[in-house]
């Protein structure tokens, strides 16, 4: 585990709030590699960009650990990755998990284009 820096989680986190403020009302969030909320565990990043967000947007989560919420699905970043129809796809701090190039590539190819817009962030 590494340590989290503050100053760099505060301006990434103003970054996807901003783009969160973007959407319609009533848009499709998946985050990958994020345990539902009520979940109550590994939640700093998500509640640091929704404390900034104030639109009104429906969230899925999609975690190797969830599986206890409604709108949490059970996801496996080593698996192939059947997410469709969200106006944006959130991957954030889960691309370093992949153990194979090749495998992820597909997966970001078909990822961006069964969604309206995918932000990654490549961070380890």
């Amino acid at each position: 585990m590494g340590m989290t820096d503050f100053d760099v989680a505060n301006k990434y986190s103003s970054v996807v709030s901003g783009i969160l403020n973007e959407l319609h009302v009533g848009a499709k969030v998946a985050w990958l590699g994020q345990k539902h909320p009520k979940n109550g565990a590994d939640k700093f990043i998500y509640d640091s960009i929704m404390s900034g967000v104030n639109n009104d947007l429906v969230h899925d989560f999609y975690d190797l650990n969830n599986d206890k919420f409604d709108r949490s699905f059970v996801w496996d970043v080593h698996s192939e990755w059947d997410i469709k129809g969200y106006d944006l796809v959130l991957g954030l701090r889960v691309l370093y998990l992949c153990d194979s190039r090749e495998k992820l590539l597909v997966n970001l190819k078909n990822i961006s284009s069964n969604n309206d817009r995918v932000i990654f962030d490549f961070m380890t």
